[in-house]
């Protein structure tokens, strides 16, 4: 079923809307005033009724669909009316009064949610502003770092002459500007998350816009048609000779349909489908021809993604409150209106397309890391759909925008995400949240230490975790229910299964191995057997 919040996006969209809205007004605005006139005209009905009949014709290309039809019958026969007496010019006057109270509240709602909207699109285009202006003031920063660093080494290496005295300030001065890097750094990210909450805010007005747009085309459409129905009794209640005119607009309006003419308005004048553009963190650290010192990069890269980790386990932590009130809804339909049922819906799409915007910044920078230790790229499902190009001279730091169209927005944020890059233990502030008891396939060996200034390894996502011989067993237990894994580091069991016990330090997760295998798996699943 078309609608207007499936068939307009964007700025493109809420103009077309708009206009249509305008034009809707413009005609109620002639059906009211020409009901007035017609009531005015009563005293000289037969000689002004043909100019009147042709006013109204004029309005024809106003209305579409059900309504243009009755319309077209509605001022074709009004000569036939020459008869009508003083009574009905009275009840005409009343309707005309009415449309034309509900006209002045349509205009005034309609007024208010575009004001609504232009402050929102207002606000999305100055976080823009600050979003590309941030990212120069990153920019200036990182490579006032640069010079520093550079300074100090030929300092230190004695390529310029420099005393001790000179070193020690240069040091000073490299650090400083090392703790002015990251702040700026940090400003760039937290802009980049305000542009991306702008622009989820700028949309959402943009879909109220379409749905309250909506909400009053079917009222303008449902108080036409009742205009029509009272205009109606009032010939029927004048003379029998208006009966064939009664009868020939009864069969038009009954054919009105509300919802058949928004099909048409969608279908004539909707768009293709929305694919809206999230503006990625992609900072300066990100390039890989920078002078910036390898391990400040890395250290830099290190703290966006876990940062970006965070973000995302917050994320999907509060979609889950959000789904749970959507079941809810569901099953008690009763427990909210339409109207807070779909906003729900719009919830949780945001929430996935936030998801998404998330995920991709992580999988730049994770892959950025990656290409440091000269490792092949990560693989993402969102990776089709990112996409990389500079702007101009004006952005020295290329634009990373992700464009998912809405109708898979849902399916790719529900994708498992997982952290390829982990760095030794002790070397970084990188934590990554999704593996359980830092239970990680383990190497033989590590990479040497690079001319980075870091050792990173690399951590298997296989569900194949690897075979530990010469842990300890702590007992035996039997599984009493089936137990899917969920993660490459657990165990799948079925009742019945016999595992060996190597480590309960998490009360609801174990340690043990099943068919050699090594994994956690629920305790609330087991019971032990006797040592």
């Amino acid at each position: 079923m078309a609608s207007y919040d499936q068939s307009f996006w964007g700025n493109p969209g809420y103009e077309t809307i708009r206009k249509h809205n305008k034009m809707n007004l413009e005609f109620l605005k002639d059906f009211h005033q020409l009901l007035q006139e017609r009531g005015d005209l009563e005293k000289e009905f037969s000689t002004k009724l043909m100019k009147l009949s042709q006013k109204g014709n004029k309005s024809n290309h106003l209305c579409l669909g059900t309504i243009q039809s009755a319309w077209s019958k509605f001022t074709s026969n009004l000569e036939s009316e020459s008869d009508i007496h003083s009574k009905l010019g009275a009840s005409l006057d009343a309707l005309s009064k009415s449309l034309a109270e509900f006209y002045l509240i349509q205009v005034k709602e309609r007024k208010a949610s575009e004001a609504t909207y232009e402050k929102s699109n207002r606000h999305y285009i100055d976080r823009q502003g600050k979003f590309k202006l941030a990212q120069k003031t990153q920019y200036s920063k990182l490579k006032e770092l640069e010079q520093n660093q550079v300074a100090l080494v030929e300092a230190r290496e004695n390529r310029v002459k420099s005393t001790d005295k000179d070193i020690v300030k240069l040091e000073g001065k490299a650090k400083r500007a090392e703790e002015m890097g990251e702040r700026v750094s940090v400003q760039l990210s937290a802009t980049a998350k305000s542009l991306e909450d702008a622009r989820l805010a700028w949309e959402g007005c943009i879909y109220k816009y379409a749905r309250d747009s909506q909400l009053m085309e079917q009222e303008r459409i449902n108080t036409f048609t009742d205009s029509l129905r009272q205009y109606i009794g009032m010939l029927d209640m004048t003379a029998p000779k208006l009966q064939t005119v009664c009868q020939e607009i009864s069969e038009v309006v009954a054919r009105i349909s509300p919802q058949s003419d928004i099909e048409s308005t969608c279908n004539r004048a909707g768009m293709e489908e929305y694919i809206p553009e999230q503006v990625l963190y992609y900072g300066y650290e990100n390039l890989e021809d920078t002078g910036l010192k390898p391990e400040t990069r890395r250290l830099m890269l290190e703290r966006r993604l876990t940062e970006f980790e965070e973000a995302i386990l917050a994320t999907q932590k509060g979609k889950v409150g959000v789904q749970q009130l959507s079941s809810a809804y569901e099953q008690t339909p009763n427990f909210s209106t339409a109207s807070g049922q779909d906003d729900v819906r719009r919830q949780l799409l945001e929430m996935d397309t936030l998801t998404n915007f998330l995920k991709a910044s992580h999988f730049l920078i994770e892959r950025s890391l990656l290409s440091m230790t000269s490792q092949s790229p990560s693989n993402s499902h969102l990776e089709p759909y990112i996409h990389i190009a500079s702007e101009g001279k004006g952005n020295i730091i290329p634009q990373a925008r992700l464009k998912v169209p809405v109708m898979d927005v849902t399916n790719i944020a529900d994708e498992q995400h997982s952290t390829i890059y982990q760095t030794i233990p002790g070397t970084s502030v990188l934590v990554d949240s999704y593996k359980k008891n830092n239970l990680l396939a383990t190497k033989e060996s590590f990479p040497d230490e690079s001319e980075y200034g870091a050792t990173a390894y690399f951590a298997s996502t296989s569900t194949d975790v690897c075979d530990i011989s010469n842990n300890e067993s702590l007992g035996q237990c039997i599984a009493q229910y089936d137990y899917e894994a969920q993660a490459f580091d657990e165990l799948t069991i079925a009742p019945g299964d016999v595992i060996s016990i190597i480590e309960k330090d998490d009360p609801g997760w174990w340690k043990g191995k099943l068919r050699n295998k090594i994994g956690v798996f629920p305790a609330t699943y087991v019971t032990q057997t006797d040592a």
